[in-house]
């Protein structure tokens, strides 16, 4: 499996598809919920200018990137504890569902809305995933 970062150099001068990051200047809409932080969002440029341009040492794999256009996201609370797919593949394969996460406590109320306490279920025991 290959797993790559793509860097592009998008924002030096003359470089003509990309545009600067415009980050979005709004504050937070209210108190953080416990263990939340805000991701202000804003307005970047995405996409390629190479058709043909390879990543991993594949060919091609960026056609469906063009063209360079730009994007805006809406700021929005983000939880604070990092979790890697893989713990959170372990999660899923626990709890199985809403209601069995519910009923094993890894379930928080957050301004009346239903979220993942990752706090607790950090604590969840380590299993293989391997199928």
């Amino acid at each position: 499996m290959c797993i790559c970062v793509a860097i592009v150099d998008a924002e030096t001068p003359g470089s003509s598809a990309f545009a600067p990051t415009i980050p979005n200047r709004n504050s937070p809409p209210g108190k953080a919920p416990e263990g939340m932080v805000w991701i202000p969002g804003g307005e970047f440029s995405m996409g390629s200018t190479d058709e043909s341009e390879s990543m991993c040492g594949l060919p091609g794999v960026t056609q469906d990137a063009l063209p360079v256009h730009r994007v805006y996201v809406d700021g929005f609370w983000m939880d604070a504890t990092e979790i890697t797919n893989n713990e959170y593949r372990q999660f899923v394969w626990w709890t199985r569902d809403s209601i069995a996460a519910k009923l094993m406590g890894y379930v928080k109320s957050v301004d009346g809305v239903d979220a993942i306490d990752w706090k607790k279920a950090s604590t969840i025991k380590r299993i293989s995933t391997k199928d």
